[in-house]
């Protein structure tokens, strides 16, 4: 119930900057999802809440190799919805970025795997 409270105070509070910080502070340890750090909120309309998030570590580990010590990152094919979540009558849109990777030790190219995304 609290959880609850908190976004619909972040809905309805006014988009001021210190105002965006402090929501932005709640809902990073509200949404439970410690791998991402959200960055920008957008009051789209009066329904409507988008977070744009990103990973909190730079690499992610190869697929293949299992490890992280050869692989750099390609770039960003932009952003992806991934979760949509209605709280008190707004429709809340989670967005995160898809970050193409390439392991230099086998070859394998590959796109940052959320844990909190399931398989399309």
């Amino acid at each position: 119930m609290e959880k609850h409270l908190l976004i619909l105070y972040c809905c309805k509070s006014p988009p001021t900057t210190k105002g965006i910080d402090m929501q932005i502070q709640y809902i990073n340890g509200m949404l439970g999802i410690p791998e991402l750090h959200i960055q920008h909120i957008w009051f789209i309309y009066d329904d409507e809440l988008h977070l744009e998030a990103s990973p909190l570590s730079v690499k992610q580990c190869c697929p293949i190799c299992k490890t992280d010590q050869d692989v750099i990152r390609k770039g960003s094919n932009g952003l992806r919805r991934v979760r949509h979540l209605p709280v008190f009558e707004k429709n809340i849109y989670l967005h995160v970025h898809s970050i193409r990777m390439h392991c230099t030790s086998c070859a394998a190219g590959f796109v940052w795997a959320y844990e909190f995304v399931g398989a399309k």
